[in-house]
């Protein structure tokens, strides 16, 4: 964005201008964003730039999701204009798992949690129903979303595990897998 000033008389320089807007401490208020204004897009790129990932594998997946998932469709939408019935269609019309669909509302709401506690767009706002979160993955819910997964280990017992590893031996390194495994 460009920013001009008009401070000072006509005959006062820009430097000694932009001097004087600092002392005012008006620069300040120059450098932030309206909340109100704020798209997704910048929310995702603040985000993934000052959040402070404890493991660079988990800065790694929230990227790509956030990259490549959630930015090609909301990057230019004002973020607490998003409505919560928009973002749920669009995550059914997602052909992924509920796990999947859940772990991507997770993430994009992680991104709204962060920017609330940075007072980059506010706590709440006006809803249709009275004030609501501004963070309309909150209100994205249903079996459809759930982050649980259908997987269940199987346990084996000592003789069909030495069974099975009887009937891979020889094998080009699923023997050793599953002896990895299977201790």
């Amino acid at each position: 964005t460009e920013k001009t000033r008009v401070i000072g008389s006509s005959e006062m320089d820009d430097k000694t201008a932009w001097a004087k807007i600092g002392e005012l401490g008006l620069d300040k208020q120059l450098a932030s964003t309206d909340s109100c204004s704020i798209t997704f897009g910048e929310l995702a790129e603040k985000y993934l730039a000052k959040y402070p990932f404890n493991k660079k594998s988990t800065k790694d997946l929230y990227e790509q999701v956030i990259r490549n998932v959630l930015m090609p469709k909301w990057t230019d939408a004002v973020a607490i204009n998003i409505k919560a019935s928009e973002l749920k269609s669009w995550l059914l019309r997602l052909d992924v798992s509920d796990c999947t669909r859940g772990k991507y509302r997770s993430r994009m709401s992680h991104v709204y949690e962060w920017a609330k506690s940075e007072e980059l767009i506010p706590e709440f706002v006006q809803g249709m129903n009275g004030i609501v979160s501004s963070n309309p993955c909150t209100r994205v819910r249903g079996p459809e979303f759930s982050q649980e997964s259908d997987y269940e280990a199987l346990t084996l017992a000592v003789e069909d595990t030495f069974k099975l590893l009887s009937e891979i031996k020889g094998r080009n390194g699923e023997y050793e897998i599953a002896l990895l495994v299977a201790t």
